[in-house]
């Protein structure tokens, strides 16, 4: 029996050992490519704190900072907060229903659809 990583055994099941690049992107973010001769690459995959930089996560709590920023008058963007207060409740207290939601990285990721439909309008 071997164990390996989902990134490793997904890469397996698209190209059977051969050359490729698999990119798993949802609420965390990872990537590897291997070139099937035995040398591969990885990159990200390090969970939210420390990566998943192209992750529904990253994408949602950027637009919840641009969010909280036009709140503050600190510039940001009003159609993201207008998406922000609409999911998650006024707008004070969008931070604490962030971060009280089961699994907090969940309701961050569940904003990247906002952020990709107000980027769609051009904001």
């Amino acid at each position: 029996m071997r164990i390996a990583s989902d990134i490793v055994t997904w890469h397996l099941a698209a190209f059977d050992g051969g050359p490729g690049v698999v990119a798993a992107v949802g609420t965390g973010s990872v990537a590897l490519a291997a070139d099937g001769a035995g040398t591969c690459a990885r990159t990200d995959g390090w969970g939210h704190l420390l990566g998943d930089q192209a992750s529904g996560f990253a994408v949602g709590r950027a637009g919840l900072a641009s969010a909280l920023a036009a709140f503050d008058g600190r510039g940001g963007s009003m159609a993201l907060l207008e998406r922000a207060v609409f999911r998650f409740g006024p707008a004070e207290g969008i931070a604490a229903a962030v971060h009280g939601s089961d699994p907090a990285v969940a309701a961050c990721a569940s904003f990247a659809a906002d952020v990709a439909e107000v980027a769609q309008a051009g904001d």
